[in-house]
């Protein structure tokens, strides 16, 4: 199986990385490849943080802020039918329902923690 990232990903990593050829560096040493966003894909974010952006919360429950970036991962993910791998699965599975959602053990799952 090829491990993929998508195109914000490899933005949230450079974040932590001091050179663009430092970012290239781990992604060849972890064997990942690119995986570039369709406009499928963008639309059903657009579509997915739409949705987001109107569910009614509870009071106090405040709306957060820096969602788009999963939006558009779990859109491009679902889009090429390829699972995710994450340990955030709540969101990307109310908003994406036919995504293969993988998570990784040893890590609660929000929904299922005590």
């Amino acid at each position: 199986m090829t491990l993929v990232i998508a195109d914000i990903v490899y933005s949230e990593l450079s974040a932590g990385m001091a050179s663009r050829e430092d970012t290239d560096a781990a992604i060849a040493a972890w064997a990942l490849e690119r995986l570039r966003s369709s406009d499928d894909a963008l639309f059903k974010a657009g579509q997915a943080y739409k949705a987001y952006r109107k569910k009614k919360r509870g009071p106090g429950e405040p709306a957060k802020t820096n969602v788009l970036p999963d939006f558009l991962i779990g859109a491009l993910a679902e889009a090429e039918g390829a699972p995710l791998v994450t340990t955030n699965q709540d969101d990307f599975l109310r908003y994406f329902p036919g995504l293969d959602v993988i998570h990784p053990p040893g890590d609660e799952p929000a929904s299922t923690a005590a």
